[in-house]
């Protein structure tokens, strides 16, 4: 038990002196790509406020990315922040109109903003749109709306 005690200290140790190291190559990176990168990582690693710091960092960078603009959106969501997930969800559906991944997140973006309604209404909306259109991604629109009649 002491051993596995010591063990997770030192993972922890570990992961501070990987943290510091992060938040320093973050605040020089001129790279959207690298902060995505570290944002993802604390995604995995649960750690959803860095997460958004990190993610608003790629979007400081680079604001037209399509990319940059599904991550920060999906971290938002996480992070339970509907108002600005759907900000920048709708930003990003501005710029790229047949983004399935992006109409996705802002059905959640609704969700959480508390309209259940509104983003059934939504999400029903874009899937109509996604499968006419013939966007390859369009059966993420369909989960969501299997997912949010079951609400």
């Amino acid at each position: 038990m002491l051993e596995d005690v010591a063990n997770r200290f030192g993972a922890a140790q570990l992961w501070d002196e990987h943290r510091k190291t992060m938040d320093a190559l973050i605040a020089q990176t001129q790279s959207a790509y690298h902060a995505r990168d570290f944002c993802d990582v604390l995604i995995t690693r649960q750690e959803i406020d860095l997460a958004v710091t990190y993610c608003e960092r790629a979007y400081q960078i680079e604001p037209t990315s399509n990319a940059v603009l599904y991550t920060l959106t999906y971290v938002y969501n996480l992070a339970k922040r509907g108002k600005d997930a759907r900000r920048i969800a709708q930003e990003g559906l501005t710029l790229y109109p047949s983004s399935v991944p992006l109409m996705y997140e802002m059905a959640w973006a609704i969700a959480i903003s508390g309209d259940q309604e509104g983003a059934i209404a939504y999400a029903t909306d874009a899937y109509a749109r996604a499968s006419s259109a013939g966007l390859i991604q369009a059966e993420l629109l369909q989960e969501f709306l299997e997912k949010a009649r079951a609400w």
